[in-house]
């Protein structure tokens, strides 16, 4: 829960071994922090050929949404008492003031080539638990820093990390948050705005999220507007599903679906690109799930806490990947001349309201490309910033006394290193010389250190020691996550059906959901290319919603019984005998088309086959697909699709789009073909089939329905990415073994409906099912009544 300590992987580094700052084996102070930023890590920017801006910015909302260090104290307690210290101004002079804060200002050496004329750099020492002398500090223990958010991935910096804070964030109307009541779709504002925008430079706006840090830049506040417009847009969507839901239903309900997005694309999508796949999937972190299987792989045993090498070294390496220059990317993706300098924009979210900046910094975090994972650092954040974050980074790692880096080494399975040399099998000797000349000793180096300049392991962004850190902290974060959105042994699981959907989340469609942006890359992370190219955002996968219909209240409130329901309104699993059929001088018309022509009572009944003009063409005789008259297979009709029909859209002069949507419920009427039988009743029997799957790729697939995939050409200009697309062979009579069915005649094709202009698409196709379909009262159909008008059930 929030407001409690960080776990540890090693015992702490103090210099006093409760919780004074670490020194060097020899008791000499270590290196000032500005000393090994601007000595060690260089400054070139590489933009990576790879990889988005998207993903630094991700990482940020994990490290936010998992961790806050607090250093003025833990909400609803006292706060800490004011004495007098060395601080450091923001002239970045040294002077003594009264401050709640335990100042550590960082030295800045006198030879300083990037921050002439300033003496140090400010920081405040995180708070601890004896600082509010909890039950364990009373024995001469080290002290624990105090993470101020809860340590789960559960969207904190969205709901808040307090019942407290969430009530304020909570609009208690339809499930929704709170949004700003003139614009509906930003932000609400804080009564404080100095509690969110401690610098004071907002220009008149100011944001209240979950989490104090939501102003703190452009592209943190833009990722948490769209996680705010998510929930807001699930509980909109949720409602029309189930207008019965109260309020608390609805939040809950559209809170759980969008933690087990952010989720999702953390481990399935985002991570990948860190970690990479194989070894996301060795691990056990990522699974190859089929439907909607639970993995079940929580374990009550597993303590879930922040890991503080985590928090304050090994994750904060990604800090690497910050551009300085934001570029506003309009829809057509062409980088222009409108840029931004990150540093003006510091807690500033202002700005994001202005014209459409929103949707072009959105464009911009998933366009831009990230800086290269290297050991540089943009001199924005190094050398401009009043808090030079690099060096930060380090003094943090320092305050929260964190083992060395040959400790971590070992830890993570390196073997120790008893000289400088042994650091040479994953530090490159240009580092290590540097290395030597600030160190007293190796066994001095650090891990915010010697970590970030390890050699990457293959298809990762990181060394082995980091590495090893960060599989940890994500194995226990969803390990020891009992409500872990792939975990059915919980209270309240997501429905099979409900986790297929969650599965379908990606970032691409997130974002593109939240603002006014058209075209998204399918996979956000990665950059724009040739095998990820921009897409109209409407043929992205998308959470279909219907799976949270409360199907068991509407059947409740209609006296309806599931299992009537289930059936199909048709038998099409034996054939239909004329002389089975009775027909009675009656006045109406019967429901399945029967005794219309009382000489032949069939004709034109639901579940008869179609009438041809000429006979039918099959290469067999019997139902296989024709051949051309070369014996090969006839063109792709994907092929003729795009060759022979054009794109051009033309209005039409006289007639409206009501003229198409009559003629679609003219064909509704009078046909529908089937691809399998009935479920529930006896279906076909299941064949090994060359099928094509949802992401257009030809697989093998055990299945009743006939596959006859549609190939998409190599060069098909608009489905490059698609092998196939799907199609299923309609039932013939020969499927459910109709007299003469098997001789040598052609096979005919049943329809599913009658053949005969009579609302069969409102009363349906046969006795049954228009039983289901009727109130049995006052002649009415069945409704159900929202918003006061009817809809169907």
């Amino acid at each position: 829960m929030a407001n409690t300590a960080y776990q540890r992987l090693l015992a702490p580094n103090y210099a006093d071994e409760i919780h004074s700052m670490p020194v060097s084996r020899s008791r000499n102070p270590l290196p000032s922090a500005r000393l090994l930023s601007y000595k060690v890590f260089g400054r070139d920017t590489i933009p990576d050929p790879h990889f988005t801006l998207l993903n630094m910015q991700w990482g940020q909302l994990i490290a936010h949404d998992t961790s806050l260090h607090l250093e003025n104290g833990v909400p609803g307690l006292k706060p800490l008492e004011e004495k007098l210290q060395i601080c450091c101004n923001t002239s970045g002079r040294y002077e003594k003031r009264m401050s709640a804060l335990i100042c550590r200002p960082i030295p800045v050496p006198k030879d300083d080539p990037y921050l002439k004329g300033k003496e140090c750099i400010d920081f405040g020492r995180s708070v601890t638990d004896k600082d509010f002398n909890c039950p364990r500090t009373k024995h001469p223990t080290h002290a624990e820093q105090l993470n101020g958010n809860t340590h789960y991935l559960d969207l904190s910096f969205v709901y808040g990390s307090s019942g407290e804070l969430s009530y304020a964030l909570r609009l208690f109307d339809k499930g929704l948050l709170r949004t700003n009541d003139f614009r509906r779709k930003w932000p609400p504002r804080p009564e404080n705005p100095e509690s969110q925008c401690p610098l004071g430079r907002s220009g008149g706006i100011c944001y209240e999220f979950g989490d104090i840090r939501g102003n703190q830049n452009p592209g943190l506040t833009v990722l948490q507007i769209v996680f705010l417009r998510e929930h807001n847009r699930l509980a909109r969507e949720l409602r029309k599903l189930n207008s019965h839901w109260d309020d608390e239903t609805l939040f809950q309900e559209a809170r759980r679906i969008n933690i087990a997005q952010f989720q999702y694309i953390s481990y399935y999508e985002w991570s990948l690109v860190f970690f990479g796949n194989e070894r996301m999937r060795r691990y056990d972190l990522i699974f190859n799930t089929h439907n909607g299987e639970y993995v079940n792989d929580y374990d009550p045993h597993v303590q879930l806490r922040s890991i503080q090498s985590f928090q304050h070294a090994a994750f904060r390496y990604f800090h690497d990947q910050i551009v300085g220059l934001l570029h506003l990317v309009p829809e057509s993706r062409e980088f222009t001349n409108d840029t931004l300098r990150l540093l003006n924009l510091i807690n500033r979210p202002a700005l994001i309201e202005k014209g459409c900046k929103y949707n072009s910094f959105l464009r911009g975090l998933s366009t831009q490309p990230a800086k290269l994972t290297d050991t540089n650092f943009d001199t924005e954040i190094t050398d401009r910033s009043p808090g030079e974050l690099r060096s930060v980074d380090i003094q943090r790692a320092r305050d929260h006394g964190l083992a060395t880096y040959n400790d971590f080494r070992e830890y993570c399975g390196l073997k120790r290193a008893k000289s400088w040399q042994d650091y040479l099998d994953y530090i490159p000797e240009k580092h290590l010389d540097l290395l030597k000349t600030i160190y007293e000793s190796f066994e001095d180096v650090e891990l915010s250190i010697g970590g970030a300049l390890e050699q990457h392991e293959p298809d990762a962004l990181l060394g082995p020691t980091f590495l090893c850190i960060n599989i940890l902290q994500f194995k226990i974060l969803r390990k020891g996550d009992r409500y872990f959105f792939e975990n059915g042994n919980q209270p309240y699981p997501f429905t099979k059906g409900q986790l297929k959907e969650i599965r379908k989340a990606n970032a691409a469609r997130l974002l593109c959901d939240n603002a006014n942006v058209e075209h998204m890359q399918p996979m956000a992370f990665k950059r724009i290319s040739e095998s990820n190219p921009l897409q109209p955002c409407g043929v992205l996968p998308r959470i279909d919603l219907k799976e949270w219909l409360d199907l068991k209240w509407y059947l409740q409130q209609n006296n309806l019984d599931l299992k009537e329901i289930s059936q199909c309104p048709i038998e099409l699993d034996k054939c239909i005998n004329p002389s089975t059929v009775t027909c009675t001088h009656a006045r109406y018309r019967t429901m399945d088309g029967s005794c219309n022509n009382p000489r032949y009572p069939t004709l034109g009944m639901a579940g008869t086959t179609y009438n041809r003009l000429l006979p039918a063409k099959y290469s067999d005789g019997k139902s296989s697909i024709r051949l051309s008259k070369s014996g090969k297979p006839l063109p792709s009709p994907r092929l003729l699709s795009y060759k022979v029909f054009g794109r051009e859209v033309v209005s039409d002069p006289k007639r409206t789009l009501l003229t198409m949507q009559w003629g679609q419920l003219v064909t509704h009427d009078i046909t529908l073909h089937l691809q399998s039988k009935c479920h529930g009743e006896s279906p076909l029997t299941e064949k090994i089939q060359k099928c094509c799957n949802e992401s257009g790729r030809f697989e093998y697939q055990n299945t009743s329905l006939k596959c006859d995939p549609l190939a998409v050409p190599p060069d098909d200009p608009f489905f490059k990415r698609f092998e196939c697309l799907i199609y299923f062979r309609s039932l013939t009579d020969g499927d459910i073994h109709c007299p003469g069915a098997e001789s040598t005649i052609p096979a005919d094709h049943p329809s599913g409906v009658t053949h005969y202009l009579d609302l069969s698409f409102v009363y349906g196709d046969s006795r049954n099912q228009s039983r289901q379909l009727r109130v049995s009262k006052k002649g009415l159909l069945k409704a159900t009544e929202r918003t006061g008008h009817e809809w169907p059930l």
